[in-house]
């Protein structure tokens, strides 16, 4: 029972596949950057309660982030350079963000926030799926 309970532990790390994210266009040392990661559309991209994976980094010019052990799917990540540290999107009375945000596949805004498939990514099942997002100012 314990060898079958370390192989199925083996596999999963063996077979478990990384989404390195590179974030640019960044305002350097002011505040935190806030990465959010999805495995379904359900909360994206607005609650952040609702996302598999939370990150808070320091701030400098470009920011690098592995996202580790994932099973094989579709994820979406968004992010936000949290400029005053209260941990939200801070924006103003009709709801355009006010701090720098991006999405995975950094995709075109027009009316709202971009949909889950627009921002999809595809995880292997091993191997590491690189996207660089370019944070946005409105």
């Amino acid at each position: 029972m314990k060898l079958l309970f370390l192989l199925s532990l083996l596999t999963s790390l063996i077979f478990a596949g990384e989404l390195k994210i590179i974030v640019k266009n960044i305002n350097p040392n002011q505040g935190m950057m806030r990465l959010a990661l999805w495995d379904g559309a359900n909360g994206f991209p607005k609650d952040y309660r609702t996302s598999i994976d939370q990150v808070s980094l320091s701030v400098t010019n470009e920011v690098e982030y592995t996202f580790s052990n994932l099973s094989k799917g579709s994820y979406a990540m968004a992010i936000f350079q949290d400029l005053n540290n209260d941990e939200d999107l801070n924006t103003n009375a009709i709801g355009i963000p006010q701090e720098p945000f991006g999405f995975t596949n950094n995709p075109r805004l027009l009316f709202g926030p971009p949909t889950f498939n627009k921002c999809r990514v595809q995880v292997p099942t091993n191997g590491t799926i690189t996207k660089t997002i370019y944070l946005k100012r409105l």
